[in-house]
């Protein structure tokens, strides 16, 4: 039997049902996006099926893609809170990636694609949440589609970085692939001043771009280059740069 995956108004109606009677958030603008407001914070939210990884299927590999669209031109300098959420209608669960790292990534191309596992979706609980990261240290979070008011009022403890409001104020661990200084390792870059043409793509672009828009920016451009670098990676080489030669984020 094919799969029928819900969009537009559909889509909509499934999601706000996942609130009860006792947590229904005050619904400020219908369509997709949508924007809610849920114990008195603002959110704007955009939903999409998630569907397998290209075809032919991968067994384990699920994606939901976010599209470019002109109205994400506002949310990107908004202060209010920015959801990408895809929903799996054969487990009925939602997935919810880092809002700070998918605000940083709206319309840096036609599509941006955010990955989950087949596995992990079908393993979700009623009343509980799965936590993974992918690859490149992105997070994610998986729950229940009834569970949606638990989860939001939760999601400062799941992402932390929402708690001030900033995008900037994102907190970035550097990984185990990281180095000390001065141990050259392929796919690696351990300094910003070891790599000049990373140096100057910086430099142009810093101030007119935030801290955490130059990581995603260098993510872009040098992942192929550096492929063992995750966002984090960069976001920690990238942040000590500045603060070293005084350029505030």
């Amino acid at each position: 039997m094919a799969i029928v995956y819900p969009k537009g108004a559909q889509l909509t109606k499934i999601f706000l049902d996942g609130f009860d009677h006792t947590s229904k958030p005050e619904l400020i603008t219908d369509g997709n996006p949508l924007c809610i407001r849920f114990a008195d914070i603002v959110y704007n939210i955009y939903l999409k099926c998630i569907s397998w990884k290209g075809k032919p299927y991968p067994e384990n590999d699920t994606r939901a893609q976010l599209p470019s669209r002109p109205e994400f031109e506002h949310f990107k300098s908004s202060d209010d809170r920015f959801l990408f959420l895809g929903y799996d209608p054969i487990c009925d669960i939602l997935v919810c990636w880092n809002p700070t790292m998918v605000k940083a990534r709206l319309n840096r191309s036609s599509y941006v694609s955010f990955y989950s596992k087949r596995k992990l979706q079908e393993e979700v609980q009623d009343g509980k949440t799965v936590t993974a990261h992918l690859s490149n240290g992105d997070k994610y979070v998986l729950f229940k589609r009834n569970d949606i008011a638990a989860f939001l009022s939760m999601i400062e403890v799941h992402f932390p970085s929402l708690k001030d409001g900033n995008a900037e104020s994102v907190s970035v661990t550097p990984s185990s692939n990281m180095t000390t200084t001065g141990v050259s390792v392929v796919g690696i870059l351990d300094a910003i001043e070891n790599d000049k043409s990373v140096m100057n793509f910086v430099d142009h672009l810093f101030p007119n771009h935030t801290a955490l828009e130059i990581v995603a920016k260098c993510f872009n451009q040098f992942g192929d280059e550096y492929n063992n670098m995750r966002f984090q990676n960069w976001g920690s080489i990238i942040s000590s740069y500045l603060k070293k030669h005084g350029k505030k984020s």
